[in-house]
């Protein structure tokens, strides 16, 4: 992994002139866009972004005024994936010595930055706890397969080791958490983990529900093996299915990581102290054959904006059937009401749609699939689903 810094010397640019000789130059940098998206592979040489140096007049080091400004590429001096570290957003100066980016030359150094962990030992009760840690140096234990989806996590409880379910929808004991495996080119199959336990609201968010599911070996080691490409959650009160698909082999190949580095963790931890996990190797969840995903998948799927007129926000979500959605938001908050939708043919194509408009008005979401638009948006996003 290369961490590129900012020098002041690999842009040399001139001085504009003052036009007071009571008055200094003095210049800032700032970030202006990155061209490359996180994760894009790059080759040496391209350019991956956009600084800003602004010239001001300065008396006492305070700036008085802006005299020009001049913007110039950023180019990556080695090849591999890009990872941003500024953010596009950021509008603080730059200072000598500061990161712009990091690029990894392999995959799956690349994989491995995202999930370095560390354990660590709860002294009151003897358990041991696993430590995630995002490749910025943001500890963050969940991961969110994209935006506006369910997110989970890998740890021990009671010894024994447990995938934690967390997202913005209630749902009661009965219903079932169900992954679609791609197991070969032309084959799909269904693991099915029953929820036994009732969901919880999470940490101090009054939005998002967790629960959880205790794992065996043989669960951890079919993640490892073979590519989670959606999750379902199928209720018991008649509502139509939640089906969340992983948009890419790049998050695909993430989850599959995620769970290689859990098991390593966890034979760390029977390494220190044999009897800390229980590793069942007994398989639990039942399996389904793959037609039966039709049940979640084969509907035409619509994406909907809806609009909360108590705080403004708009929802941008997909659905199977928007106006059972709708009905269902408003028992919540009978503020709610529906915009707009539109019908696609596939889950696949919805999806992407969703995802698209989720990009492009990423700087307005509130949480989740809620954004503070503005009615110029509001009404791109209806022309869109008209």
């Amino acid at each position: 992994m290369k961490e590129i810094v900012y020098r002041d010397s690999d842009y040399v640019l001139e001085n504009p002139k003052t036009k007071y000789s009571v008055y200094t130059v003095e210049y800032r940098t700032y970030l202006e866009h990155w061209s490359k998206n996180a994760k894009s592979r790059v080759r040496k040489g391209d350019a991956v972004g956009q600084l800003k140096r602004i010239w001001y007049h300065s008396i006492d080091g305070k700036l008085k005024e802006e005299i020009s400004s001049e913007v110039f590429s950023i180019h990556s001096p080695h090849k591999g994936f890009f990872i941003p570290v500024l953010l596009n957003f950021d509008r603080h100066p730059i200072s000598e010595g500061q990161e712009l980016f990091k690029i990894y030359e392999y995959k799956d150094e690349l994989y491995h930055s995202y999930f370095e962990w560390n354990i660590s030992k709860i002294e009151l009760t003897g358990e041991y706890k696993i430590n995630w840690e995002l490749v910025d140096g943001r500890t963050n234990d969940y991961m969110r397969l994209c935006s506006g989806s369910p997110s989970f996590s890998l740890n021990i409880r009671n010894g024994k080791p447990v995938i934690f379910f967390r997202t913005e929808t209630k749902y009661k004991v009965g219903s079932t958490l169900a992954v679609k495996f791609q197991v070969s080119f032309s084959k799909s199959i269904i693991k099915r983990y029953q929820i036994t336990k009732k969901t919880h609201v999470f940490k101090n968010s009054a939005k998002d529900y967790e629960t959880d599911f205790e794992l065996t070996k043989a669960d951890i080691d079919y993640f490892i093996l073979h590519q989670a490409t959606s999750f379902g959650i199928i209720f018991t009160d008649g509502r139509e299915p939640e089906v969340f698909d992983v948009p890419s082999v790049f998050h695909r190949e993430m989850i599959q990581y995620f769970f290689k580095n859990f098991k390593n963790a966890l034979l760390k931890i029977i390494e220190k102290s044999p009897a800390a996990v229980e590793f069942a190797e007994e398989a639990q969840p039942q399996t389904a054959k793959s037609k039966e995903m039709v049940i979640i998948t084969s509907e035409p799927v619509y994406v909907y904006l809806m609009k909360d007129k108590a705080n403004g926000y708009c929802k941008i979500g997909i659905s199977n059937k928007p106006t059972f959605r709708e009905r269902t938001l408003q028992s919540e908050k009978p503020t709610v009401e529906m915009l707009a939708s539109h019908k696609y043919p596939s889950r696949a194509v919805a999806s992407a749609i969703e995802t698209a408009l989720h990009t492009l008005y990423a700087e307005s979401r509130v949480r989740g699939e809620w954004f503070n638009l503005t009615p110029e948006d509001e009404a791109v996003v209806i022309a869109t689903l008209e």
